[in-house]
């Protein structure tokens, strides 16, 4: 399911000229590609309730922004953990 799901994200974003070839073949080589699948969730025929809640999940940011503590003259942002 995960290639699957890979392979269409890529599809999209070259076809919508968001990356080239050569960035995709780039993403595809890195040990870790950023892509997981959490097919745990079922949603029921009509249940618009859960999938707002899903798509609410999907949206959120991936990282605390009240975390992030500085911008540095070289541009870096530094990000505090726990």
């Amino acid at each position: 399911m995960l290639k699957s799901w890979q392979t269409r994200v890529f599809k999209f974003l070259v076809a919508a000229d968001k990356i080239d070839q050569s960035t995709e073949d780039q993403m595809r080589s890195w040990p870790h590609s950023g892509f997981s699948v959490d097919d745990s969730i079922c949603l029921a025929p009509g249940d618009t309730f859960g999938l707002e809640r899903l798509a609410q999940y999907i949206l959120r940011c991936p990282f605390s922004l009240a975390r992030v503590v500085r911008l540095t003259d070289d541009g870096s942002v530094i990000y505090r953990s726990e």
